[in-house]
């Protein structure tokens, strides 16, 4: 992998090679050969042939521990990955990664891209547990960028390579993928791996998570809002993933996560914090350019707050499980007067699909991310409570995507449906198989229709510099 040089504006794509990009590749891997002297190919080295690439491709493509991903602008395949895994049953669990980028996009991000899709993918395989790569010592940016996604080294090859007559050692770095209860896959009712994708960051009196690279320009900035009594850790199963589309940052709302501000006490209050921390990262990043705020439940009603009465910082919106109106069962209260536990029993029950109520990968998902503070939570809930825009939905003039879940008791389908409709131009997606909690109870599914709806923004408007 190589990074450095000039940065373009040109979309960039992550997605999985196909057969007909075989000839494409031929030109791709000839021209990456003589811009980088860190590859084991040498440019007087016999070419590789589509057929060669295409069996590449299908080998790929029919293995479960395979995996060829390709980056491309609308023009030209820019940059390439390939996994390969052990073909034995003693070694299918291990397998070698390799990366390259075009040198006319080293420094945009590309390769984080793949490596991120890449190690989401792996996460989620099952199968994958041991990462291996080779990196020439000299090659800092590809070590500096490994080692920011938890690679580390675990040896060295000397006089590997010969340029020139001058021989070049290889460091081994590797990557054990060891997800939380990774004996209970997702079709059993659990939920993909945490991805290792976000960093624990601060600014000002603000905590949040982000990606551990660099916000990148060019790229739209996703900002997630949490729910009542969680915090931005609610969002481990979105940061890295989607970060292959946005930049992508998690807050944590005043007396939640590691923030601890006093508690806000209405919706208002919420939408000024979120305020003031896109003024810090206007300030740090100098542009002042708007963002994608993406909400689940009080975090929703935050999302509408926003682009109701500061669309100037909203290039769209995401609204999640959530409503125009929020109107708490008096149980919830009740419940938080008993206690915590006897609160996140009720919760528990009234928010999750009936198959996720007793799964262990949810329980510990729901523990890393709690604000186990009843006042605090009360509090949340009394900010949804009183919340209602329902009669100026209709003022709203952002792209918006609601999303909601089946089997949602919390905030059932017909408050999306009423914001679908009275909101101009909106779109709705209901997920099955979820309840209120769909982020994280079918994250892939929430992923996929995010990662759409950002995709089909019009290219003028996803130009961030966050």
């Amino acid at each position: 992998m190589d990074a450095d040089g000039e940065n373009t504006l040109d979309q960039i794509a992550i997605r999985t090679a196909r057969r007909e990009d075989a000839s494409c590749l031929v030109g791709y891997m000839a021209q990456v050969t003589v811009e980088s002297e860190f590859l084991t190919h040498d440019p007087a080295d016999p070419p590789l042939s589509a057929a060669q690439l295409m069996s590449t491709i299908e080998e790929a493509s029919g293995r479960s521990n395979q995996l060829v991903l390709v980056a491309e602008t609308s023009s030209a395949i820019v940059g390439l990955l390939r996994f390969r895994g052990g073909t034995t049953l003693r070694t299918r669990h291990a397998g070698e990664l390799g990366l390259t980028v075009l040198k006319r996009h080293w420094g945009r991000g590309v390769a984080a891209d793949l490596l991120e899709r890449f190690l989401s993918w792996a996460c989620r395989n099952g199968e994958v547990r041991q990462v291996n790569l080779r990196v020439r010592p000299d090659n800092t940016r590809a070590l500096g960028l490994y080692r920011r996604y938890g690679f580390v080294e675990t040896g060295r090859i000397q006089r590997d390579i010969c340029i020139e007559g001058r021989f070049h050692d290889h460091l081994i770095m590797g990557l054990a993928i060891d997800p939380p209860a990774a004996s209970r896959p997702e079709a059993r009712g659990g939920i993909a791996a945490m991805t290792p994708f976000a960093d624990q960051r601060s600014i000002g009196p603000f905590t949040y998570l982000a990606s551990p690279r660099e916000m990148a320009p060019w790229r739209p900035s996703l900002l997630f809002l949490h729910g009542s009594g969680h915090s931005a850790a609610f969002w481990e199963h979105q940061l890295g993933p989607l970060n292959t589309v946005a930049n992508c940052l998690a807050l944590d709302l005043p007396g939640h996560g590691r923030n601890a501000a006093p508690v806000c006490t209405t919706v208002a209050q919420h939408a000024e914090t979120v305020m003031a921390f896109l003024d810090r990262l206007t300030a740090q990043s100098q542009s002042a350019t708007p963002v994608i705020p993406v909400g689940l439940s009080l975090g929703g009603a935050i999302v509408l707050w926003l682009l109701r009465h500061h669309p100037d910082r909203c290039q769209a919106g995401v609204i999640v499980n959530s409503g125009a109106r929020l109107r708490v069962t008096p149980a919830i209260f009740e419940a938080l007067d008993r206690g915590y536990a006897q609160y996140h029993e009720l919760f528990k029950r009234m928010a999750l699909t009936p198959a996720h109520q007793n799964d262990a990968a949810i329980d510990a998902a729901l523990a890393r991310c709690a604000t186990p503070d009843t006042a605090v939570t009360a509090a949340d809930y009394g900010c949804c409570h009183q919340f209602d825009l329902m009669p100026e939905l209709a003022r709203i003039d952002r792209p918006v995507l609601i999303v909601a879940a089946a089997d949602d008791k919390l905030t059932p389908t017909k408050y999306a449906d009423f914001m679908a409709a009275g909101i101009p131009g909106a779109r709705c997606v209901t997920l099955d198989g979820a309840g209120h909690l769909s982020p994280l109870e079918r994250p892939a599914a929430f992923n996929a229709a995010v990662a759409t709806f950002v995709e089909a923004l019009p290219h003028n408007s996803v130009r961030n510099a966050l």
